[in-house]
């Protein structure tokens, strides 16, 4: 199961249709808030979260990932419009395993991606 955190409906549905395709099973929060009550109950294999959440900075969430022992081994993709050097180091540096801009995103690309983070 992927845990998709983005609040942009359309990004939502376009990244939905191609996990679809994929035949990828995945759920979606739409805030950091609502990701962190789901992560309080399951255990993702994959999380795909933009940095640019409604109600606390991605890199937050991220932290707050990587402190959880519970959750802290799962993989996480950044997928963003960010191209803020600060968001890069930091997210990075808090633990994820990829950052991927959504202006520059293949999506043969990304699902390859995802494929490979969730061994």
């Amino acid at each position: 199961m992927i845990l998709l955190v983005d609040s942009d409906q359309i990004w939502q549905e376009i990244i939905s249709r191609h996990l679809l395709a994929a035949e990828l099973s995945y759920t979606i929060c739409d805030t950091g808030i609502s990701a962190k009550e789901y992560l309080n109950e399951s255990t993702p294999d994959l999380i795909i979260m933009e940095i640019s959440l409604p109600d606390m900075p991605g890199t937050v969430l991220l932290k707050n990932i990587r402190e959880d022992s519970l959750v802290s081994s799962v993989p996480v993709l950044i997928l963003t419009n960010s191209e803020e050097t600060e968001d890069i180091s930091l997210t990075l540096e808090y633990g994820a395993s990829d950052y991927l801009l959504k202006s520059d995103i293949d999506f043969r690309h990304l699902i390859s991606r995802i494929n490979i983070l969730k061994k």
